[in-house]
């Protein structure tokens, strides 16, 4: 391929660098490049936007694959019984097979990637401004709670056509154990590896075809990994507010708090509902009402104080829908799809 002559030896080497590692140069919009160049370099770009695309699909068919799995296992092996009569085992079965399921193929995708996208998709380092840290989070659960409220909109629509949603729950935990158990089991290690896994492994890559698509494709991923029609289109919300909260900030751990608090809600107003109901209401108010206030007046405060990170331009020659159909149209995106259909619909049923 013929390089733009007024390039420095700098940006030179950068080019070459990037072909070495297997995916396309920047050129800024193909501004400066014959046609033949500019052919060549949207079908290296398609190229490499599929495979990061066949990459997540195929760590989100595993996902499922081993959700699955291990429940045949358990059953295969005669622990069912003690699965359903044993808090304790069950809540160790239940972490090891989440981390196993949920980890396990994001970090082989992890362990797959070039060097240089190994250490964008590890951004675990400090955020560039620490002050601001509290004014993202209460941000970011405001956010979950708009999400929760589109959900629930959607859901009151779909039952008074008739039709009745679920989703698959964990049995209510009403001891101090269950309550610690459910704490580490549905708010910390979902942070942290599903942060881990959706603005780190599947985002950060993405990014040098602009930080929107990465945002929008990484919340696709996000949505598709909850399969039900209650939490799909709170998981798309979400995962938008959190990728531009965490690209803002330059860390992940930016969305491992906002996604830790959130989860730690629902298992506190889980457990109210089922030992306390009239407290739980109480609690329910008062939380809503606090993170729309404060999230509010966070985003002023990042708005006027936080230098508002103004999301990058992609620099390929690319449109936006030819990256989209590129991302969303390969086999293992198409089948993590089809796998998402499948268990929306389990999930629904027609009561008239």
């Amino acid at each position: 391929m013929r390089c733009i002559k007024k390039q420095d030896e700098g940006q030179a080497a950068d080019i070459n660098d990037n072909f070495r590692q297997g995916y396309p140069p920047f050129y800024p919009n193909g501004f400066g490049m014959s046609d033949e160049d500019r052919i060549i370099l949207r079908f290296r770009e398609q190229q490499s936007i599929k495979r990061l695309s066949i990459t997540a699909g195929l760590s989100v068919v595993g996902f499922v694959v081993l959700q699955i799995l291990s429940v045949v296992l358990l059953t295969l092996f005669g622990y069912d019984d003690m699965y359903s009569n044993n808090e304790t085992f069950a809540g160790f079965f239940n972490i090891f097979s989440y981390l196993i399921s949920a980890f396990v193929p994001f970090f082989i995708a992890y362990i797959a990637m070039a060097p240089s996208e190994k250490n964008n998709a590890m951004k675990f380092g400090a955020p560039v401004s620490k002050s601001m840290i509290p004014v993202t989070v209460v941000i970011g659960l405001m956010a979950c709670t708009v999400g929760n409220f589109v959900t629930g909109y959607i859901q009151s629509f779909v039952e008074a056509a008739g039709y009745e949603i679920t989703a698959g729950e964990f049995p209510v935990s009403t001891s101090v154990y269950g309550l610690l158990k459910d704490v580490i089991y549905i708010g910390a290690l979902p942070a942290l590896v599903e942060e881990f896994a959706l603005r780190g492994v599947v985002m950060q890559p993405l990014r040098r075809y602009g930080d929107t698509f990465a945002i929008l494709m990484s919340s696709l991923v996000f949505a598709l990994m909850h399969g039900n029609l209650i939490q799909i289109p709170f998981a798309f919300i979400v995962g938008i507010a959190i990728g531009y909260l965490v690209i803002a900030t330059g860390s992940i751990w930016t969305g491992v708090l906002i996604h830790f608090f959130n989860n730690l809600y629902s298992v506190v107003i889980t457990y109210l509902l089922a030992v306390r109901p009239p407290l739980a209401q109480d609690f329910y108010s008062i939380y809503n009402i606090a993170v729309l206030v404060f999230g509010i007046c966070g985003i002023a405060m990042f708005s006027a104080f936080g230098k508002r990170y103004r999301l990058s331009r992609d620099n390929t020659v690319l449109s936006s829908s030819d990256k989209a159909v590129s991302y969303v149209f390969t086999v293992p995106m198409v089948i993590a799809i089809f796998i998402l259909g499948a268990e929306t619909a389990y999930f629904i049923s027609y009561t008239g």
